[in-house]
């Protein structure tokens, strides 16, 4: 009785342990706008915002410095104030490129998102670059086929933003709960049975 109780209170304590964790970057004002239509949007207000969700927090020394590696999250989101753009795009290209430090904190990063507008089926870009190695960092946002009527993106060493980060536990449905639970269960039944002597 021990056991089936034990494991019936493991069921509902499991989805505590699923945590993730999201990263939200925040870029610096834009320094220059370059606006090559009539009506500008882009202006030095406007900044790059990128959040990402990864199924545990980054591990500590991520890259070891100067050598960024790959991840790949769950979901993402990108801003700049004027386009937007998320893991819902099945058309969008992203990369994300990390270093971490030994408290697992990002220390620096090549991330960005290329997407595509219908019908002119052309890119457009947010990114954001930071190597405290190399010195370089910038915020970019491009729009090429001028569907904003607008171009902009800040000067290049610009400082760059910065980053927190937050854990959340995802909700388990309820029927994966039962399933889990009644699998659960069962096992605990059966390991039992086979414990019991023959009569």
């Amino acid at each position: 009785m021990r056991i089936r109780t034990f494991a019936l209170l493991a069921t509902f304590l499991l989805p505590l342990s699923l945590a993730a964790e999201s990263y939200t970057y925040t870029g610096n004002d834009f320094t220059y706008v370059g606006n090559l239509g009539a009506t500008p949007v882009f202006t030095t207000s406007d900044f790059v915002t990128i959040t990402f969700t990864t199924s545990a927090p980054l591990p500590d020394n991520l890259g070891s410095g100067n050598n960024f590696v790959s991840v790949v999250p769950l979901s993402w989101s990108f801003s700049d104030g004027v386009q937007s753009d998320n893991s819902t795009d099945a058309n969008a290209r992203t990369r994300f490129y990390l270093d971490t430090n030994a408290s697992g904190q990002i220390v620096a990063w090549d991330i960005w998102d290329e997407f595509d507008f219908i019908p002119y089926n052309e890119s457009a870009f947010i990114e954001s670059f930071y190597s405290p190695y190399s010195g370089g960092s910038s915020d970019f946002a491009n729009d090429p086929e001028g569907n904003y009527a607008t171009t902009g993106y800040p000067a290049l060493d610009s400082s760059p933003g910065s980053w927190s980060a937050a854990t959340t536990t995802p909700e388990a449905p309820p029927f994966a709960l039962l399933l889990l639970g009644g699998a659960c269960l069962c096992g605990v039944g059966y390991l039992r049975s086979r414990k019991r002597p023959a009569s």
